[in-house]
């Protein structure tokens, strides 16, 4: 069986991290997978589960492709990375690579372990610089994995030992007991008891009258207040303020002479004088609240603007982790720097000691999360090996804590 055959069937979590673990091994073997064919359909795979890539040359099909062999332009040992991490994508995740928005294998497979999943995920760099020169640090953290952590999310499958045979059971169903069976009628009487039970109160429930529905509330109530109208004042008005004059009407017949008109400042309706000074009529008129006009303007009110709130403090950053740990002489690496807090002010300080380190040189640098800053370092073959520290400064001079790596012999 080829390995696009074996791609498409399900597998345990234990045989993927078995098939990635020797594709990388055939690959780094080889000096960087030179001569090899990462061809799927020319991959085969044995029963348990081991990858054995074939020999031969020829650019990988589709999007097992690298972006710059896609493009035209010559493939580099940063191309064969980028095929075999396609591969050990879609070993891992169990489903296709999309050259173009695939969610990150750390998303898709949570039970894996962080570094394994982001190693995995640099070897798909779209520039090649960005990607690893070869699959080692891959092949280091599965090698390193054990037997007892190397098959995530298998445990608690079979908790009987192999070999071991399950406990004879008597007839009786009671394993390693003598004796009568137990009388199951106790326990029937008590089933039937409880299930007359349950029918009974379903029943008594079934036939209780539905509750009456609740009434919408009350609207509110207008109060209609009765206005006797006084008699219309005499022609002896106070100078100044002429009463309007308006025809009189029978009010209990229709009529075509027009409705007087309250002003805004009146309560009541004074109709026009009449002959008969005396006769007063009722009416119901609502009580209404004065309106908006008749109460006095008020200057707008101006809220006072707050003080603008400080800025909270940055959380302090920590470095936790530099991948891979172990550089080479006359190589330009790229180092994955694991922590918390990171920012993407931070700038990487590499030093020997309590001095800069020599024969290190911080070529280029990238934020990706609080949680992981790329660096690709650029190690001189002259560089003295040994013990190195990696720190990280921010735009106010604070350094980090440092983490240990070593340049090889």
């Amino acid at each position: 069986m080829n390995l696009a055959e074996w791609l498409q069937g399900d597998h345990e979590p234990s045989q993927r991290l078995k098939a990635v673990q020797s594709l990388c091994r055939a690959v780094t073997d080889r000096a960087g997978g030179a001569g090899l064919s990462l061809d799927p359909s020319k991959i085969e795979v044995s029963a348990s589960g081991e990858c054995r890539p074939e020999a031969g040359k020829g650019a990988p099909p589709g999007r097992y492709r690298a972006p710059e062999v896609a493009d035209g332009r010559p493939a580099t040992p940063q191309s064969q990375v980028f095929t075999a991490g396609v591969l050990c994508y879609e070993i891992l995740a169990g489903r296709a690579f999309e050259p173009r928005g695939a969610p990150l294998l750390r998303d898709i497979r949570p039970d894996l372990p962080r570094d394994l999943s982001d190693a995995v995920q640099a070897c798909l760099e779209m520039d090649a610089e960005w990607r690893p020169k070869d699959l080692t640090y891959v092949l280091g953290l599965i090698d390193g994995m054990g037997p007892a952590t190397a098959v995530p999310g298998s445990a608690g499958r079979s908790s009987r030992p192999s070999g071991a045979s399950p406990a004879p059971a008597s007839r009786s169903g009671r394993a390693g007991r003598g004796g009568p069976a137990p009388r199951p009628w106790p326990l029937l009487a008590f089933a039937l008891v409880a299930l007359a039970a349950s029918i009974g109160t379903a029943i008594y429930r079934l036939r209780q009258p539905p509750p009456a529905p609740a009434l919408p509330p009350p609207g509110p109530t207008v109060t209609m207040a009765a206005t006797t109208l006084p008699p219309s004042p005499e022609p002896s008005a106070p100078a100044g303020k002429p009463t309007p004059v308006v025809p009189s009407a029978d009010l209990t017949r229709p009529s075509a002479a027009p409705t007087p008109v309250a002003s805004a400042s009146t309560k009541a309706v004074r109709p026009s004088p009449s002959p008969s000074p005396s006769a007063s009529v009722a009416l119901a008129t609502p009580v209404a609240a004065p309106t908006a006009a008749a109460a006095p303007s008020a200057p707008p009110v101006v809220a006072a603007t707050p003080p603008p709130a400080a800025a909270e403090p940055a959380a302090p950053a920590a470095v936790t982790s530099v991948a891979p740990p172990l550089l080479r002489r006359g190589a330009t690496v790229l180092v994955d720097v694991h922590g918390v807090g990171l920012r993407s002010e931070h700038q990487v300080r590499i030093g020997r000691g309590r001095e800069a380190a020599k024969g290190i040189e911080v070529m280029r640098q990238r934020y990706v999360s609080p949680v992981l800053l790329q660096v690709l370092l650029k190690v001189d073959a002259a560089a003295a090996p040994g013990a190195y520290v990696l720190s990280l400064v921010d735009g106010a001079g604070n350094a980090t804590n440092t983490r240990p790596f070593e340049i090889a012999r």
